[in-house]
């Protein structure tokens, strides 16, 4: 198999399992890209998510994008999010047309709801895999805690409390470098 042909069959995989967004498909980019196929190690990968985070656009198409330029330069790239966004694109296709005829069925609802418990362990799992890559610590973990709490709060809004656990971030990171 090609290697172009191997990157695109990858992300044609990792855009097949991610429901739930970029956030909850990291863990399967992660596997296959770092686990699987050693194509990044797990600090490139950590830099990976990084700069996905950073630049405008969904994470997980941001994340291909990275990916498929570290393997294969453009043609990677290109391959990468074209192979990502083929199974999402046609199942919003035929979500839409699912909706519009059975959008208010208590089944269509029940099912929809039965997969929230699913996404959060997804999002559980990507973020303890690259808890060591971060560098995870009593810091960091009381961070998360108070910003998780405050974001169950009705009227949490999510840009201050991403402004909140940026600058006690910055000012913890600061704080144990000595202020360098």
């Amino acid at each position: 198999m090609s290697p172009l042909w191997e990157l695109s069959w990858t992300f044609f995989k990792v855009g097949a399992l991610s429901f739930g967004g970029g956030y909850a498909i990291l863990k399967v980019i992660m596997f296959f890209v770092v686990e699987s196929r050693g194509w990044l190690s797990l600090g490139e990968f950590a830099d990976v998510v990084s700069i996905s985070q950073s630049t405008p656009g969904p994470i997980g198409i941001n994340a291909a994008t990275f990916v498929g330029y570290k393997v294969l330069g453009v043609w990677g790239a290109l391959a990468a999010t074209i192979s990502s966004l083929v199974v999402p694109a046609s199942l919003s296709f035929a979500a839409e047309r699912l909706i519009r005829r059975w959008g208010d069925s208590r089944l269509f609802e029940s099912v929809l709801g039965s997969l929230s418990p699913v996404l959060l362990a997804m999002l559980i799992s990507a973020g303890w895999s690259l808890k060591d890559a971060v560098g995870w610590g009593y810091g960091s973990t009381s961070v998360f805690l108070v910003v998780f709490a405050l974001s169950l709060l009705k009227g949490s809004s999510p840009l201050a409390l991403m402004l909140l656990g940026g600058l006690v971030g910055l000012l913890g990171g600061l704080i144990s470098f000595g202020g360098s």
